[in-house]
């Protein structure tokens, strides 16, 4: 499927056109949280610290593995072995599951990249950079009082710098020189001759970079 990105100095718009000649406009928001509680914090650290924790575990498997017969396990097959990990880790229990799951379709996303040219091999996350995690459901956005719920973690409210358009599709929390930001991806449904539009942000990232923090 073809994808059309239009790009500006502080955001990025990724334009998907379905079967039906309907264009999805993907758009991301970016905003600093503000003033989470103490648990928040740990926790938040705890479950950035799981996602790369899955992340480099299902790696390492598949290099392993990859050594011994010449192939790797599958999406489903890594998958599975998340229950199995909960009871060697209990920690990770405490830690919504489907941050977890994400942290391996970012892996499975990261070998599709890298076989079509797009992206380097994957590599392991290092404690303190690229700290991060992804909801792809179960949120809640008031966006009117510029707060968020998320599983786990409750209400946290962040800086709001502008409204926001379409329907929340996923919200990814990370962490950059001490604050803790959430990124929200939207999308609206248009028809396919919609030019795009320029969406201004207080925090921006690069097309590639922005995609692949929230998971386009």
């Amino acid at each position: 499927m073809q994808r059309h990105s239009a790009c500006r100095a502080e955001g990025c718009i990724f334009h998907t056109p379905d079967h039906a000649g309907v264009l999805l406009r993907r758009q991301g928001y970016k905003f600093e949280l503000l003033r989470p509680t103490g648990k928040q914090v740990r926790d938040l650290r705890r479950f950035a610290g799981a996602r790369r924790f899955v992340f480099n575990k299902a790696l390492a498997l598949n290099k392993e593995m990859y050594t011994l017969i010449g192939r790797k396990h599958s999406h489903y097959q890594m998958d599975r072995l998340i229950p199995a990990w909960k009871e060697e880790f209990p920690w990770l229990s405490e830690v919504p599951s489907q941050t977890l799951q994400q942290a391996l379709k970012d892996l499975y996303r990261g070998y599709t990249n890298f076989q079509e040219g797009r992206a380097k091999f994957p590599t392991f996350f290092k404690k303190g950079k690229k700290d991060s995690f992804r909801y792809p459901q179960g949120f809640e956005v008031d966006n009117q009082n510029g707060r968020v719920w998320l599983p786990k973690l409750g209400w946290m409210r962040y800086r709001k710098s502008q409204d926001m358009l379409g329907e929340v599709k996923n919200i990814t929390v990370s962490e950059s020189r001490g604050k803790w930001l959430v990124s929200i991806q939207t999308g609206t449904r248009s028809p396919n001759t919609a030019a795009p539009i320029d969406i201004r942000r207080r925090y921006g990232l690069g097309c590639n970079q922005f995609g692949h923090l929230v998971g386009r």
